[in-house]
């Protein structure tokens, strides 16, 4: 905007997304508004009155910014904040946030409430077979297979390495078995293609359901004595907490 729009009426020189916030009532009430448009845009808003002497009011003064870039940056250092930078999926840091909130409100709704523990199987000789790059490919491949499978209120995250969690609010042990088994079966049919050719991963499951008296920690432990079992069974396999004897 320059010299020529003073004296034109607001409407006439704002995104048409402004129409419906500055209707005569909403021009008196605002003070500081943010205002986002469905094209992404974001603007703050903020309104003063114009007083003739002392307390007659003959107006309002409204600035606009433009705080797109502002707040592109916010979700952009959130987004850091929160994923993993290779996968795009929830780091450890969310997991334990999230699902200590999720674990707490299932206890209170008298809900059950699951873990399951995975990581490839022998990734160490992928990558010294193969190269970190091949690495890095294994740990995407296996995360777009589960992603095909996990739904939006599964809390998905890289918990270290080439080791996942996945909490599963409402899910008894039994259905977050079935859960790992059509990860397990998916990842197992599917190898791994490369421009050589194709490598076979697979990974091992540990399975884990919280009791009433159980921290997420607790229920991790379990979840992960759960996962060396089934290593120790041969790997590419499932485990559940409750067919073993835990030690502290």
């Amino acid at each position: 905007m320059d010299s020529s729009s003073i004296g034109n009426n607001i409407k006439t020189l704002l995104d048409g997304a402004f129409h419906s916030l500055l209707t005569p009532d909403t021009l008196i009430t605002i003070k500081e508004y943010e205002w986002s448009t469905v094209e992404e845009k974001h603007y703050r808003i903020y309104s003063t009155p114009v007083l003739k002497g002392k307390d007659i009011s003959v107006g309002k003064t409204i600035v606009v910014h433009d705080i797109t870039e502002q707040k592109q940056l916010e979700n952009r250092l959130t987004e850091l904040a929160f994923t993993d930078g290779l996968t795009k999926i929830y780091n450890r840091i969310y997991f334990m946030e999230r699902s200590s909130e999720l674990l707490n409100q299932a206890k209170k709704e008298t809900q059950p409430f699951s873990l399951l523990l995975f990581d490839i199987d022998h990734f160490k000789k992928v990558n010294d077979t193969y190269g970190h790059n091949v690495g890095d490919k294994a740990i995407c491949h296996l995360v777009a297979i589960c992603n095909s499978i996990l739904e939006s209120e599964h809390i998905f995250a890289r918990f270290g390495g080439e080791e996942f969690i996945v909490s599963l609010p409402n899910f008894s042990m039994e259905e977050a078995e079935n859960i790992a088994e059509e990860i397990r079966s998916m990842l197992e049919n599917s190898p791994l293609p490369l421009a050589t050719g194709q490598i076979q991963i697979t990974a091992s499951f540990g399975v884990a359901e919280a009791t009433a008296s159980m921290s997420l920690d607790m229920v991790i432990n379990k979840a992960d004595q759960a996962l060396y079992a089934a290593k120790n069974s041969g790997r590419n396999a499932i485990q559940c907490a409750n067919n073993l004897v835990f030690t502290n």
